[in-house]
């Protein structure tokens, strides 16, 4: 009898465990009043256990990160498996980062022979040379405004994204793609805000 009664209790124990590992992997909001960690020299704001953050780093609330131009790290904010986002970040990035992720998903489904290192690219969000237009939509999304010239040497286009500060600016990485440049179709460079 006290043999069954020792394996219901770890039982009873394993399965406590379990339920308080699910509990765990919630995800956690971060309010404006909590503290972030700010690496010298970076426009990233970390929590504390990132492995990015170095030791010389400073120490303000979230809203001061965000008021002083302050990103969020993708490796300890967005990440599923820290499970933590701020709310600034919910209420903004995150609606347009699941609609972006949803848009890729479609885009490598109909282009199942796409170079790695485009792919790669646009998983991260980012912009290589010889890149054709819609490979930079599935990356960055749709452009704000369109610049076209015609020439004789061929069609050239200016990509103007969303601007930062203005009331679609919800994109972390828009001040390094603020100005995106094609000829005949293919990126040829880009520039920052």
């Amino acid at each position: 009898m006290r043999v069954k009664i020792f394996i219901l209790g770890l039982v009873l124990l394993f399965l406590g465990s379990i339920a308080l590992s699910q509990e765990e992997k919630k995800t956690k909001f971060l309010g404006e009043d909590d503290l972030v960690f700010v690496n010298l020299k970076e426009e990233i704001f970390h929590v504390e256990g990132c492995p990015l953050l170095m030791k010389n780093k400073r120490t303000m609330t979230l809203k001061r990160a965000h008021e002083q131009g302050y990103k969020p790290c993708e490796k300890c904010i967005l990440s599923e498996e820290s499970g933590i986002i701020s709310t600034f970040i919910n209420e903004k990035y995150l609606g347009k980062a699941i609609r972006m992720k949803s848009f890729r998903e479609r885009y490598f489904e109909e282009h199942p022979n796409l170079p790695q290192k485009i792919k790669d690219a646009i998983q991260n969000g980012d912009i290589l040379i010889g890149m054709t237009r819609d490979q930079v939509r599935a990356s960055r999304g749709y452009p704000h405004k369109i610049n076209k010239t015609t020439s004789a040497a061929g069609v050239h286009e200016q990509w103007i994204m969303h601007p930062p500060g203005g009331p679609r600016y919800d994109d972390y990485k828009g001040k390094e793609y603020g100005y995106i440049y094609f000829d005949d179709g293919i990126v040829t460079s880009w520039q920052s805000w």
